[in-house]
């Protein structure tokens, strides 16, 4: 499966309106295909596994994009992650 990296604008509007319904903040696609590359990650999938989820054809693209991401502290979707039943402790 391909996280893709965009919506189309109605669809995109209506992810931000359920994403502030469901007091998630501003949720984006990229926002979201952000979060499942760090979720596969934070739960053991290799940098080659998350490459091919967001369809990276270059390696060296997943391992730029995860340090960027590996980098971060925002612990704000383990709840979504929670809900979505993907046991992360933090």
């Amino acid at each position: 499966m391909i996280v893709p990296p965009n919506l189309s604008a109605t669809r995109g509007q209506n992810l931000a309106r359920y994403g502030k319904k469901a007091k998630l903040g501003h949720v984006t696609p990229h926002a979201l295909r952000h979060s499942a590359a760090k979720l596969r990650r934070e739960t053991g999938a290799s940098i080659e596994d998350v490459g091919a989820l967001l369809g990276h054809q270059n390696i060296a693209t997943t391992a730029r994009y995860l340090a960027r991401l590996e980098g971060t502290q925002d612990h704000g979707w383990y709840g979504v992650a929670e809900m979505l039943g993907v046991g992360i402790s933090n």
